[in-house]
């Protein structure tokens, strides 16, 4: 069948000649070969006012209604710039579009943990193992805060959702909060007797979550500094927690092999995931709150159904441990990494890895598509927005972006001296 692709600007639409039975892969895949739209570049299918994207239901382009002689609009997005973090003490901004570094923020005098943008993108955190957190210009490269004050590594930093704050959280068994603008500890959250993995904000900002090796993870007052609440139940370190949206439910990853579901105002444990063989690395929820997905060093990431605790989907294909699982935003793909050289892209509904057109036996849910092309292991994967490419981060020195239909790498940021922490979009 015919289909014609016109672009907002009114150009003249291009004519592609498809089969009926095509999914929404083989149709972008085909835009490409006609160089309609360059490879590398955010790009949405619209049927009327309707984003078409490959969903559970919707495999071919039939199922989307798309039929003979339609008209599609393509719209190509801006390709966000993006920030890594490394061991050479420094990090880089990217033009995602180009692959040139733009700016190089140097001041630490140890390894970065991680980088990340402020809401508006004017600013740049980041934390050190130098036992500091700093806050750039994402314009300028100049330092413009020096968040001094740990005993210890800086194992995490966050931005407050108005950017008013900073929270770190550190191995030297606290997390604080900082005045983004003076550099002032306005907060110093102690009680944990071990390291604090990580700090987060609830999504109103009132409160404040920590995850810690002794076992627990911790709710604070951020006013106060009082501490509200303790999570305890965990046989073993607490490596991850995170606020459901709404902030009435907390969610736990640990080395006892399962991952745990709180209430947030009686520290109730209502809910234990188990089934993972060995220690959970990550868990997260999906966006509507339904499920929870979490990644094990058994080498698999498994979906949940966190209401009644059950397993719905089992994603087997990794050779080693898999460090984190994300989802996409619609929730119908999951992206995973191993601590091999792969990232591996899944559709969260039937096990079925889909970054390519290519489908498999959704029974099995064998993996359809890895990323090859990093030298070593990948160290962080994550999304775009609109789930159209991956941005992963590798010992090898590099970030590379993908893009998550073909699978193909589009990108590739050379220009760290070591190891690649981390790499995530500015928007």
């Amino acid at each position: 069948m015919k289909i014609f692709l016109q672009r907002p600007s009114g150009e003249d639409a291009v004519e592609i000649e498809v089969d009926a039975h095509s999914s929404m892969s083989d149709l972008e895949r085909a835009i490409q070969d006609l160089d309609v739209s360059s490879e590398n570049a955010f790009v949405s299918l619209l049927l009327g006012e309707r984003i078409l994207k490959d969903t559970a239901a919707q495999r071919s382009l039939a199922d989307h209604g798309v039929t003979d002689g339609c008209v599609l609009t393509l719209v190509r997005h801006a390709v966000p710039n993006v920030l890594t973090a490394s061991n050479d003490k420094t990090a880089k901004l990217w033009n995602g579009t180009t692959g040139e570094c733009t700016q190089t923020f140097i001041g630490h005098e140890q390894c970065l943990t991680l980088a990340v943008f402020s809401a508006d993108g004017s600013s740049v955190l980041t934390a050190s193992n130098d036992k500091t957190a700093k806050l750039w210009n994402s314009t300028t490269g100049e330092c413009t805060q020096t968040f001094s004050g740990h005993q210890d590594s800086v194992s995490s930093a966050v931005f407050s959702a108005d950017g008013s704050s900073v929270l770190t959280a550190s191995y030297d068994k606290t997390a604080k909060l900082w005045n983004s603008t003076t550099g002032e500890c306005t907060q110093t959250l102690s009680g944990h007797q071990d390291s604090v993995c990580l700090a987060v904000f609830s999504a109103d900002g009132s409160s404040v979550l920590t995850a810690s090796t002794d076992n627990t993870a911790k709710l604070w007052n951020r006013t106060t500094g009082e501490c509200t609440q303790t999570l305890s139940g965990h046989q073993d370190s607490v490596l991850s927690a995170v606020f459901s949206a709404d902030g009435s439910s907390v969610l736990t990853a640990s080395n006892d092999k399962t991952a745990k579901l709180w209430n947030s105002t009686t520290g109730e444990c209502t809910q234990t995931f188990s089934g993972h063989q060995r220690c959970v690395n990550s868990a997260v929820f999906s966006a509507d709150g339904s499920s929870v997905l979490t990644a094990s060093n058994d080498k698999t990431a498994k979906l949940w159904n966190s209401t009644t605790g059950e397993c719905t989907q089992t994603f087997f294909g990794h050779q080693r441990c898999v460090d984190s699982a994300v989802l996409s935003a619609d929730g119908s793909s999951v992206l995973t990494v191993s601590y091999v050289e792969t990232a591996k892209l899944w559709n969260s509904t039937t096990g079925e890895c889909v970054e390519t057109a290519k489908l498999w036996n959704s029974t099995t849910g064998e993996c359809t598509q890895t990323f090859f092309g990093h030298q070593r292991c990948v160290n962080s994967a994550v999304f775009s927005a609109d789930g159209s490419s991956v941005l992963t981060a590798s010992d090898d020195k590099t970030a590379k972006l993908w893009n998550s239909t073909t699978g193909k790498c589009t990108q590739t940021f050379s220009g760290h001296q070591s190891c690649v922490l981390s790499a995530v979009f500015s928007h």
